[in-house]
């Protein structure tokens, strides 16, 4: 709870928009600025998609008023009135959209011009700037006026609002960072529980353990890292490594790690509720992305004293001191990433001091209050706006 803070006006009423039917770092965000705000007073509404059964089960346990949509094609909703309702019905005074579906369910359904509409890129580069010819241009072009609806613009890294100002045209004044934030007190909590995730995986004791807490998908760069164990085996014989998470790669990942002749040493647990628990027990957590926007999972990991170890990219780099409480290392370089991770296993004095470095940084700046509270007066400053 967060009572030593004075509350907000119990007026102020916000939508949380997260048109999604999965549960990833950002509705993980949403789930962590809705349960935030609720506590200091305000009113909030989080909407999501009627099949995304863990945030709503997260967000209703935390006491935030919970509502859901049928989703389409493109994540959009297929009954336009009722989100039309459901989104602006109820008369918030601002509407926050994450992930582009919502902004634009958002653009079109709060007209009214006491709403006040704020967006969170939460990429450094929408999917929809990939695209080549006049499809590219027609979809900037729409992006571009629906940008105009919008109040204000938030990112999560200066990289990414460097992006949305000089790529996607919009206004510096009406754009701000504001870095994500994890409830440091509830991730070691969970992390307290000491039941030993080695004897559970039939994995020697002591031997060291990389995590990699993240989707099994293209861009997360877990062929890199199935590519250094072999090379870390030749030095540590005894490294395990944690793949936790599912997606469409699992099998092709399951596959290459036969054929690298690693599998004994690789352990593919799927989707866990654990993680915190598997991250307090780690050696170290890599997160080997291609080009990870942010990176909360290297947050948790920090917060319960575990070294970390990811490639460059705009998260990364703005969570990671490297050399300090981590070490960076260039995407797809398997043999930076196996020296890396090595360094800190022949040296565990040192992994234990960047863990402790990295649990300071983690609160001084990371924590899920310094982002609420940063959240909470920007709604307050767009809504005095008129």
């Amino acid at each position: 709870m967060h009572t030593e803070n004075p509350a907000v006006p119990s007026s102020l009423r916000i939508t949380q928009l997260v048109l999604s039917n999965a549960f990833a770092g950002t509705e993980a965000h949403v789930a962590q600025l809705s349960e935030f705000i609720v506590s200091r007073g305000a009113v909030v509404r989080l909407i999501c998609g009627d099949q995304n059964l863990e945030l709503l089960e997260r967000g209703r346990s935390a006491g935030v008023s919970m509502d859901t949509l049928r989703l389409g094609r493109g994540n959009l909703p297929v009954d336009w009135p009722a989100a039309h309702r459901a989104i602006a019905g109820w008369g918030p005074h601002i509407i926050h959209a994450h992930l582009g579906s919502s902004l634009l369910a958002g653009a079109l359904l709060s007209t009214a011009p006491q709403r006040k509409l704020v967006f969170t890129q939460h990429f450094v580069r929408p999917a929809y700037l990939d695209d080549a010819g006049l499809r590219a241009q027609v979809r900037l072009f729409g992006h571009r006026l629906i940008h105009h609806r919008v109040d204000h613009a938030v990112t999560t890294t200066e990289i990414a609002k460097k992006e949305m100002i000089h790529v996607e045209r919009f206004p510096a004044h009406r754009t701000s960072v504001v870095p994500l934030g994890i409830d440091i007190a509830m991730v070691q909590k969970a992390a307290g529980n000491k039941n030993d995730v080695r004897l559970e995986l039939g994995i020697p004791a002591h031997s060291p353990l990389i995590i990699t807490p993240a989707r099994l998908e293209r861009e997360k760069g877990h062929t890199t890292l199935l590519d250094c164990i072999p090379p870390l085996l030749a030095r540590h014989s005894n490294v395990h490594l944690l793949v936790a998470g599912q997606g469409s790669m699992e099998l092709e990942l399951k596959d290459y790690a036969r054929s690298l002749g690693i599998d004994s040493n690789v352990h593919f647990l799927g989707r866990r509720r654990d993680v915190h628990r598997l991250l307090a027990q780690a050696t170290v957590c890599a997160l080997p992305s291609y080009c990870e926007p942010f990176g909360i999972v290297l947050l948790e990991a920090m917060a319960v004293g575990v070294p970390v170890v990811a490639s460059t990219g705009p998260g990364p780099s703005a969570i990671v001191l490297d050399g300090e409480t981590g070490l960076l290392v260039p995407p797809r370089g398997p043999e930076a990433l196996a020296d890396a991770i090595g360094s800190l296993l022949s040296a565990p004095d040192r992994a234990i001091a960047m863990g402790k470095q990295g649990r300071t940084r983690v609160q001084e700046k990371f924590s899920v209050r310094t982002m609420g509270e940063q959240m909470l007066d920007l709604y307050q400053r767009v809504r005095a706006a008129g």
